[in-house]
């Protein structure tokens, strides 16, 4: 598929169905076809279903929007946890080979891959292998690739310069979904996507950095610029959060731009006795900013599913954020906490949780795990952050890994005191995320990094008591959540 204008990517994985997105050179369907496990499939009502993603956010006419899609394949009645791969022909080109996995009939088999931070301009995946040997063919996929964030860099090229090269907001979405490394990454398994601030650009919504080129640079009004990020964002990245299983089970369903944005993981109406031991909560903090620390991070509709969720929890629970939610406020919108308002009204929830919950994020630029202790006689809560897989920014590594401590205040009160349980600032790394049955009755969840080596293998990195090496920082943590 060298230099193929076909791409394929697998997207939300479920149950019964399997969710693939996929773009070619023109609009006219009948030229697609398409090859399920090596074998040809047709479109068929009930059992393949297939989406165009045209209008959806209102992408304009003639933009890559007119020729990407989505096509959902039926896996019900099959083994749970299978795995499947599919690839793409048009024109004569053959896409790449998209593999992705049913979930499995229990969270306790649960694989999952976390991580953040593609920067294409400074990127260090080298090699050919995305994931470790265990992921790889023959081998099935992780059950899920959760990208956190900053899947592209649209407001940088060099170092923190604007990109002048760009025809428009998704001129660089089209070049980087073909770089072949980065393809290779997101073909290696299902993914959901999030966005933070480089899919749209620093302090969003403040335009401090984006009003003086937008006219310059895309010839067009700022707030064109604005609507086609969001747009690009909403077909490249959003549109793969979209639930197979309900679209196969609703055959007149249309995508939801909001639905895309904040769910719930698994969907709890189709999976009730799965989602006791196992829920994610994918929280929006950046597309849908206010401009003051009286507005919010979020809007106050996805602020109130997500607290209702942690609420009416009756297990475990994963949160996912873009950016950490433990972290000094600050006076931009660096730290969620700047956003007091809904920042306490969400930390209260989270306090009050009769159940643990694990905030899943990345951002930073450092991968770390923490205990939270927040209030007496509430329970632990956990933190899991893993970025980046290209690396922007080396941590300072002073302190005794022990006696490192992330608290958060508000004002002057302080709402929470993490400590730190692994940290790492290796040079590229993702967290890979196992479940088994805990001793409490819960989940035991295993977090290992993984980092590639100069030659593009990856090794796997276990516990190790000291700094070591800055660029070989060692981690591995399990913990029981309940």
């Amino acid at each position: 598929m060298a230099n193929s204008s076909v791409i394929t990517v697998p997207g939300r994985p479920g149950f019964n169905g399997l969710l693939w997105w996929f773009q070619g050179p023109t609009s006219s369907l009948d030229q697609f076809s398409f090859e399920l496990d090596g074998s040809p499939i047709t479109v068929e009502a009930g059992s393949v279903r297939l989406i165009p993603l045209t209008g959806l956010g209102g992408s304009p006419s003639g933009s890559p929007a007119d020729r990407s899609f989505l096509l959902i394949t039926s896996h019900a009645g099959q083994k749970p946890g299978t795995a499947h791969q599919l690839r793409v022909t048009c024109a004569g080109q053959t896409s790449n080979i998209a593999r992705s996995r049913t979930l499995p009939e229990t969270p306790d088999t649960l694989e999952i891959v976390l991580a953040s931070c593609f920067y294409r301009q400074n990127n260090r995946m080298t090699g050919a292998m995305p994931l470790p040997k265990r992921f790889m063919p023959p081998n099935p996929p992780p059950h899920l690739k959760i990208l956190s964030g900053d899947q592209i860099y649209l407001d940088l090229s060099g170092v923190g310069l604007p990109v002048f090269n760009m025809k428009n907001p998704w001129d660089d979405y089209a070049r980087q979904w073909r770089d072949p490394k980065f393809l290779a990454w997101l073909s290696s398994g299902p993914n959901i996507c999030m966005a933070d601030d480089h899919e749209f650009w620093n302090n969003y919504p403040k335009k401090i950095r984006l009003a003086k080129f937008a006219s310059s640079i895309f010839k067009i009004p700022a707030r064109e610029v604005i609507d086609e990020m969001h747009w690009g964002f909403l077909v490249y990245q959003a549109a793969l959060n979209a639930d197979p299983d309900h679209l196969l089970a609703n055959p007149v369903a249309l995508l939801d731009p909001d639905d895309l944005k904040c769910f719930e993981f698994p969907n709890p109406a189709t999976t009730p006795q799965f989602t006791r031991g196992f829920s994610a909560f994918f929280l929006d903090t950046r597309t849908e900013r206010a401009e003051s620390p009286e507005g919010g991070f979020t809007k106050a509709a996805w602020l109130r599913r997500a607290i209702d969720w942690i609420e009416q929890r009756n297990g475990p629970g994963f949160l996912v954020t873009s950016q950490p939610l433990l972290g000094e406020p600050s006076k931009s919108e660096t730290d969620l906490a700047y956003f007091k308002n809904q920042f306490f009204d969400l930390w209260h929830a989270i306090q009050a949780s009769k159940h643990q919950l694990t905030l899943l994020t990345g951002d930073i630029h450092w991968s770390r795990a923490q205990e939270i202790a927040s209030i007496a006689g509430a329970v632990p809560h956990y933190e899991v952050v893993s970025s980046a897989i290209s690396r922007i920014a080396l941590y300072d590594p002073t302190a005794s890994l022990g006696r490192v401590r992330t608290q958060t205040k508000l004002g002057n009160t302080r709402v929470a005191t993490a400590v730190r349980l692994a940290d790492s600032n290796a040079a590229q790394n993702f967290a890979v995320l196992t479940f088994a049955a805990g001793a409490r009755g819960g989940l035991k969840c295993t977090v290992q990094w993984w980092q590639f080596d100069e030659n593009g293998a990856i090794s796997l990195a276990d516990v190790y008591p000291g700094w070591g090496d800055l660029f070989r920082r060692k981690m591995k943590v399990e913990f029981e959540i309940a």
